[in-house]
C-alpha cells in the first residue's frame, strides 16, 4: 500500500466533502425532474462551456465567439421543448415514439450546428486572430457538449415514453402519480455508476496504484485504479438496478433495461427477450467510455498546460473535471438507447 503524504490525505478529505455536497445538490433534481432538473442541466452546460472557451486563454477567443457559443449551447438544449412550450404542453413530456424521431424533428438542431460551424468558420477566414485549431476545437468542444447535456435531459425523460416498449403507459399504470421520481432511475443510476467508477478509480490508484496508464495524458491514472474503478463501478450499477427492479419494481427502462425476460423483445424475436444481455452491455460500457472521456479531456488540459478546468468545486476542480465520464457516458447511452428502442422498429 501506498504512503499517504499530509498533503494528499488533506486533499481526499477536501474532495470526499465537496462529492458529498455536490451529491446533496445533484441528486434530488435527477430526483424530481422537470423544471429542477432543466435548469440544473442549463447552469452545468453554462459553465461547462465557459471552462471550455477559457481552456486555450483568458482572452484567446473574441467576444463574439463567446457569445455565440453560450447562445449555440442554450439553444440547442431547449431545442427538443421547443413544442412542448408552443403547445403549452408539459414540455419535460418527452413522448419517445417514431414521430418523435422524425427527420423534421432533427431539422432545428442538425440547422444550429451547421450556423455554429459556418460563422466560426467565417470568422476564422476574416480574423487573423481565430486559427484553424481553434475552429476545429470550438466546434469540437462545443457541439460534444451541446449533444452530451441534451442526452442528460433525453435520458431522465426517456423511460417516461419508449418507442419500444411504451414504458410511459408502464409508469402511469403502475405508479400514477409517482411517475416522474420513479423514472429517475436510468439517470441516476448511469450517474452513480460513473461516479462509483471514478471515486474507485481515485482512492485504488492512491492507495495501491503502481503502474502509469498513459504518463503522457495523464500521469496519475494507474491500471490498478482502473481495475478497481470498474469493481466499484460494477457493484453499484448493477446493484443500484436490482434495487430499482426488485425493490421499487421498477426497471430501469422496462423491456430494455432489466434483469427479467422481456415479452416484448420476445415477441419481436430479439435476444429471446433475454433484456439482461442489453442491461450488462450498458453497465460494464460505463467504466470504459467514461475512462474514455477522461482521458480525452485531460489531452485537452495536456494540451494547452493547465492543471484543472476551474475551481468552482474545491478538490476536483471544474464542471467538466468532475463531470467528463458523465457527459462521455449521456452520450454513448443516448445512442444506445435509440438504436435498442427506436432502432428495432425499424430493422425488425
Amino acid at each position: 500500500m501506498n504512503t499517504l503524504s499530509q498533503s494528499k490525505q488533506t486533499s481526499m478529505l477536501v474532495r470526499i466533502i465537496t462529492g458529498i455536497i455536490f451529491v446533496l445538490v445533484v441528486f434530488p433534481c435527477l430526483f424530481l425532474g422537470g423544471w429542477f432538473h432543466f435548469i440544473l442541466v442549463f447552469l452545468l452546460a453554462g459553465f461547462a462551456t465557459y471552462e471550455i472557451l477559457q481552456a486555450p486563454g483568458k482572452n484567446h477567443f473574441p467576444l463574439g465567439i463567446k457569445i455565440l457559443s453560450y447562445c449555440f449551447i442554450f439553444l440547442f438544449l431547449i431545442s427538443f421543448f421547443t413544442k412542448g412550450w408552443i403547445t403549452r404542453n408539459n414540455p419535460f413530456q418527452l413522448n419517445v415514439t417514431p414521430d418523435f424521431y422524425s427527420p423534421l424533428r432533427f431539422l432545428y438542431p442538425i440547422l444550429l450546428v451547421g450556423t455554429y460551424f459556418f460563422i466560426v468558420a467565417l470568422v476564422g477566414i476574416i480574423s487573423e486572430k481565430v486559427q484553424l485549431q481553434d475552429i476545429t476545437y470550438l466546434t469540437t468542444m462545443i457541439v460534444f457538449l451541446a449533444i452530451s447535456f441534451v442526452g442528460m435531459l433525453y435520458l431522465r425523460y426517456f423511460p417516461n415514453g419508449s418507442g419500444t416498449v411504451h414504458a410511459n403507459t408502464y409508469f402511469k399504470d403502475v405508479y400514477g402519480s409517482k411517475q416522474w421520481w420513479v423514472s429517475s432511475g436510468l439517470i441516476i443510476t448511469l450517474c452513480l455508476g460513473t461516479w462509483a467508477s471514478d471515486a474507485g478509480a481515485y482512492f485504488v490508484g492512491i492507495l495501491f496504484g503502481k503502474h502509469p496508464m498513459n504518463k503522457r495524458v495523464s500521469p496519475h491514472k494507474t491500471w490498478e485504479g482502473f481495475i478497481g474503478g470498474c469493481i466499484f463501478s460494477y457493484i453499484i450499477f448493477f446493484g443500484a438496478s436490482a434495487i430499482f427492479e426488485y425493490g421499487l419494481k421498477s426497471p430501469l427502462v422496462p423491456g430494455i433495461l432489466q434483469f427479467q425476460t422481456s415479452e416484448v423483445l420476445k415477441e419481436m424475436n430479439v435476444l429471446g427477450g433475454a433484456s439482461w444481455v442489453f442491461l450488462a452491455i450498458f453497465g460494464l460500457l460505463l467504466p470504459l467510455v467514461g475512462n474514455l472521456g477522461g482521458f480525452f479531456f485531460s489531452l485537452i488540459k495536456r494540451h494547452y498546460e493547465i492543471k484543472d478546468y476551474g475551481k468552482i468545486l474545491p478538490g476536483h476542480g471544474g464542471i467538466i473535471d468532475r463531470f467528463d465520464s458523465v457527459l462521455a457516458n449521456c452520450a454513448m447511452s443516448s445512442v444506445l438507447l435509440f438504436i435498442m428502442s427506436y432502432g428495432f422498429n425499424v430493422v425488425l
